[in-house]
């Protein structure tokens, strides 16, 4: 649907001298680098740990628009990534979870089902819902997604985790530049800049700006993405990371077409999303610290905090739709490994909080699809998200690996409405779930390596979906609703 015509020119601050390449003797072996991921909470090689995940490096995120998060995870097996209109509102379901979230109407531009992280902060609310605004591969260095449920890692609505690293390892300092053009008025331009910082640390930031007039009528797009840190070494035993992001995001929705619309004219918007001019317009930003500390050799300690505002503005079902927001969390998680002769234990004990509300305000469509002056309704939805979890990854030799964990979640909503005599004017539920995990891994050479595992997830009803049903008693919150409960199976 884009035709894209990309261009980068890379600029070196120093320039590399490197030693003259020696071809190795014949008959020799090579050695191939060892394949770690970090979407398991710590390092681990991605051959001895008994989960399906997948890892793309950058060689292969540089060789696409990176518009979209389809555009390279419709190439994971097991992953179905769907742009709906050709932009950034992309359906995210990985091996059938995710697939409730592909809607329309207030689905639009979001997934659930999916845990979705940026340089391991997540972008995945309390509830399960996940925005993609702040998700641009142009910035990423690497991709890792885990295709098995995760559940016993990180909770609620993690049948799957896509984990997207920004920080560069380089060992010089470069900038780039590369504008892309295509058909349908696609005009993108990504900015990249990254020097060294101490042994391992980097310097960097990242700017995207990215237009698209859309193949459909009232499909138009435009993103500008900032994203940028700092990470090194203070002292001998701690890191330290500083990471922003920043996103300004408006997309309208053409909404869909029954099928004889589709055969009279495909490119058409929904005259109802047209007359209302449908869109969400999305500014939304991040600042996060991490703090890694070793305090002896098998003994290490790693927490981080953020803080996530988002002012979101909508025209949806025939209202304008004011959403303010702050998303906070922190977690703490200490890590003991042990070595028994020939067996090696790595200990894993941890606690995540996250925390969303804001004020939710509805008015009615002006004439000219604007903020109306009649408001509707005056909310405030937290979600609060709470999980403790442990974790042991176990060695036993060379070849074969075991892993088992369990993690407690909680997860509570606090409703209120604001306006003048309510029927109800606060209400709270709460779910909560203990899951499990065990798995094992066997290497057969350097290369391959058989799994299997048995775990479990926790999905509870999202935000939107917590509606009363119509004839109901007052409430706030739907007092049916129960969590989505899995348990999976997985032979690969």
């Amino acid at each position: 649907m884009r035709a894209l015509i990309g261009t980068t020119i890379l600029l070196a601050a120093s320039a590399a001298s490197g030693a003259a390449q020696v071809a190795p003797p014949r008959d020799t072996t090579a050695s191939l680098p060892t394949v770690t991921v970090t979407a398991t909470r710590a390092a681990a090689e991605i051959l001895a740990t008994p989960l399906a995940i997948t890892k793309i490096n950058v060689e292969n995120l540089r060789s696409i628009s990176g518009f979209g998060v389809d555009e390279i995870l419709s190439r994971v097996p097991g992953v179905l990534a769907q742009s709906r209109y050709g932009t950034g509102d992309v359906r995210l379901v990985i091996r059938g979870f995710g697939a409730r979230g592909a809607g329309d109407r207030s689905n639009s531009g979001t997934s659930r089902g999916v845990r979705v992280l940026l340089d391991g902060f997540p972008e995945t609310e309390p509830d399960g819902r996940t925005a993609l605004d702040q998700i641009d591969f142009a910035t990423a260095q690497s991709v890792e997604v885990i295709r098995s449920n995760a559940g016993s890692l990180w909770g609620n609505a993690a049948g799957g985790v896509v984990n997207v690293t920004t920080v560069p390892s380089i060992s010089r300092p470069t900038a780039e530049f590369q504008p892309m053009f295509g058909s349908y008025g696609m005009a993108r331009y990504v900015g990249r800049v990254a020097m060294p910082l101490g042994p391992g640390g980097a310097v960097y930031a990242n700017f995207t700006n990215t237009s698209f007039d859309g193949w459909r009528a009232h499909s138009s797009t435009r993103r500008a993405l900032l994203n940028a840190g700092a990470t090194g070494l203070v002292g001998d035993r701690t890191r330290l990371g500083v990471f922003l992001t920043a996103a300004n995001n408006l997309m309208h929705v053409p909404g869909p077409l029954t099928q004889a619309e589709v055969d009279a004219d495909p490119r058409q918007a929904n005259a109802t999303y047209l007359a209302r001019n449908e869109r969400r317009y999305n500014r939304t930003g991040r600042l996060g610290a991490l703090v890694e500390h070793s305090i002896d050799a098998t003994t290490s300690v790693s927490s981080m905090v953020y803080v996530n505002p988002k002012y979101l503005q909508r025209s949806e079902r025939n209202t304008f739709r004011d959403f303010t927001r702050y998303h906070l969390g922190a977690n703490v998680i200490g890590r003991k490994e042990i070595t028994t002769g020939s067996m090696h234990s790595r200990i894993s004990l941890g606690v995540d909080e996250a925390y969303q509300d804001g004020a939710i305000l509805f008015y009615n469509l002006s004439a000219t699809q604007g903020r109306g002056t009649t408001l509707t309704d005056n909310k405030g939805e937290g979600a609060n998200n709470f999980g403790l979890f442990l974790q042991n990854e176990l060695t036993v030799n060379d070849r074969f690996s075991l892993l088992f964990g369990a993690r407690y979640d909680v997860v509570s909503y606090r409703y209120r409405s604001f306006l003048p005599n309510p029927p109800v004017r606060s209400d709270r539920k709460s779910f909560d779930r203990i899951t499990p995990k065990i798995g094992g891994s066997w290497m057969l050479n350097a290369t391959h390596s058989l799994y299997a595992n048995i775990g479990g997830g926790i999905e509870v009803p999202a935000g939107n979906e917590t509606d009363p049903t119509p004839g109901s008693p007052p409430a706030l919150l739907n007092p049916l609703l129960d969590p989505i409960i899995s348990t999976t199976y997985e032979v690969g």
